[in-house]
């Protein structure tokens, strides 16, 4: 037999092979296979069992995780405790702020002598309400009125410097608004009442009247004498006005 004679009939062997084995899985197929425990078990009953176990899976992995996940729907104190957190707070008052009720308590009474900023500083006499002279350029309107402080300081320093009351004192009232000395009212003072704007030697003194426009109804004032911001030294005395 010639070598291509055997090769065909090996190639007719092998695709009779494959057509049994074909037969015979679709034989299987078709009535069963019999399990390594020997249990038979048909296609629909593997579809069956592969589904169920498939659905036991997932039964069981969304129990576990119900169980270890956390709700996300808030109960409605959750709810509340979220609104409550999410709100603004209101402004801290002095009692709630240790740090703003220190700022704000007083540190020296009336006509008490301080030195801050380079300078000693004492207030002689307050008028409230002040009313300017006649022919004064500016006047008290409603429902302003005007705080008139005549003081005296010395410049403790060895340089010769001027008061800056403009900047150098601040007034506080009980609600913890803010009032500058102005420069309309200081207009309004008589020429030889008026604080100098002038240079104050060392360790000499200077007296004068500066003026503050507040309201009619404020009260429980405080004033914070700050001096030359170039010579600050310790705390910022803070005066209560008794008024």
């Amino acid at each position: 037999m010639s070598g291509q004679a055997r090769r065909s009939q090996r190639t007719a062997f092998a695709l009779l092979a494959a057509g049994a084995v074909a037969l015979a899985a679709a034989a299987c197929a078709s009535q069963g296979t019999v399990s390594a425990g020997g249990t038979a078990t048909t296609p629909a009953a593997n579809s069956s069992t592969a589904s169920g176990s498939a659905s036991g899976s997932s039964a069981t992995s969304a129990v576990s995780a119900a169980s270890s996940t956390p709700s996300q729907s808030p109960s409605s104190g959750d709810a509340a405790s979220s609104s409550s957190s999410a709100s603004p707070s209101a402004p801290a008052s002095s009692s709630d702020n240790p740090s703003l009720a220190a700022k704000f308590t007083p540190t020296n009474k009336l006509h008490d002598t301080v030195t801050q900023g380079g300078f000693t500083f004492k207030i002689n006499t307050i008028t409230m309400p002040y009313t300017p002279p006649a022919g004064a350029p500016f006047k008290p309107v409603e429902p302003e009125v005007w705080m008139n402080v005549d003081f005296t300081v010395k410049n403790v320093t060895d340089k010769p410097m001027s008061y800056p009351w403009i900047i150098g004192l601040e007034l506080y009232d009980s609600e913890k608004n803010k009032y500058l000395a102005t420069t309309l009212g200081w207009q309004s003072l008589p020429k030889d009442k008026q604080f100098p704007d002038a240079e104050i030697k060392p360790g000499a003194s200077a007296t004068g009247e500066v003026v503050f426009m507040v309201p009619k109804t404020a009260k429980g004032y405080l004033l914070f004498v700050e001096g030359s911001l170039f010579h600050q030294e310790g705390p910022t005395p803070v005066i209560d006005l008794g008024m």
